[in-house]
């Protein structure tokens, strides 16, 4: 069985760290506060992920959710000038997109090749 976890946790990694690097070029406290919120629990969570050397599947399931909420509420924000990085927008959505794709992807994965259903 290939290791779907490993997978998942690495894009969770670059996916986090593409939502955390605009904080460092915002002056906007709450901007700031905002990407480390949203990117940090992605970032940690997919590094457990990744050193993580176990096979189980409902871990892909919890992974997929964990980036589909991340992207979705991304994504919201950063279409908002509210919390839109101003100097770097671009990290904001390529972050939003990847971790719904790759949410989209677990998703696919421990339904249709692991046999779990969505919800746990």
């Amino acid at each position: 069985m290939k290791n779907y976890n490993r997978l998942l946790g690495i894009a969770g990694v670059v996916f986090g760290l593409c939502n955390i690097i605009p904080a460092f070029a915002e002056g906007r406290w709450y901007a700031l506060l905002c990407f480390l919120v949203l990117g940090i629990p992605e970032l940690v969570f997919g590094i457990l992920m990744t050193a993580i050397n176990s096979q189980k599947p409902t871990l892909v399931r919890a992974q997929s959710w964990v980036d589909e909420l991340a992207g979705i509420a991304i994504l919201v924000l950063a279409l908002s000038p509210f919390y839109v990085s101003q100097m770097l927008k671009a990290f904001n959505f390529i972050a939003a997109i990847g971790l719904i794709i790759t949410g989209l992807y677990g998703f696919y994965t421990s339904s249709r090749k692991l046999g779990l259903s969505i919800l746990p």
